[in-house]
């Protein structure tokens, strides 16, 4: 875990990411393989998901034995293993938040009781200070405002409408779509 400049496990991680990059195959990604490929790779996930819990766990515990948090009442440590600094809100305790971590590093913080007012919800909008999302009673996407740039982004009727269609091929499974299917069922 690199965090930590801890190098110990690199080559069973490298191991692990060989393993889930054979499980990216470019039939296994978009649904395109046998039912029996998704069977078989589905055992290696949930091995392979076990074996990185468990680095990360020991990883974790080898990093945290490391800092001292005797300044802390009541210490909590996060974590941002991505390459980009977050900057968000966070709840603990019951109160919310805002923390900044730095890109592929941790901070330790402690609960906060300071007030906190939500951005606006109901069942037909999401906004905030810089969207304003709107949903029709079904459900689907009717409008995206980004309100920094003053513009809307959806251009149709709306943005989630998915649609399945109804495999009938007679060779090759989960390859062919016939040329007379043309339309298929819309999702709700």
């Amino acid at each position: 875990m690199a965090i930590n400049g801890d190098f110990s496990i690199k080559s069973e991680l490298d191991s692990l990411w060989k393993e889930t990059l054979t499980l990216q195959f470019h039939d296994i990604l978009p649904g395109s393989s046998i039912v029996r490929v998704y069977q078989e790779a589905e055992v290696d996930y949930v091995r392979l998901t076990t074996k990185a819990k468990e680095l990360i766990a020991k990883q974790k515990t080898k990093l945290e034995a490391g800092i001292n948090t005797s300044s802390f009442a009541k210490p909590y440590m996060l974590y941002n293993l991505s390459p980009f600094s977050r900057n968000q809100w966070l709840e603990l305790e019951g109160n919310w938040q805002q923390v900044c971590v730095p890109a592929m590093g941790y901070k330790v913080i402690e609960p906060n009781s300071a007030e906190f007012i939500a951005p606006s919800a109901s069942p037909l909008c999401l906004e905030n200070s810089q969207l304003k999302v709107e949903f029709n009673s079904a459900g689907q996407i009717v409008s995206v405002f980004n309100k920094e740039l003053n513009r809307e982004f959806i251009s149709k009727p709306m943005a989630n409408l998915l649609t399945a269609y109804k495999e009938r091929a007679t060779q090759y499974a989960a390859w062919d779509l016939l040329m007379t299917t043309e339309t298929g069922s819309h999702l709700p």
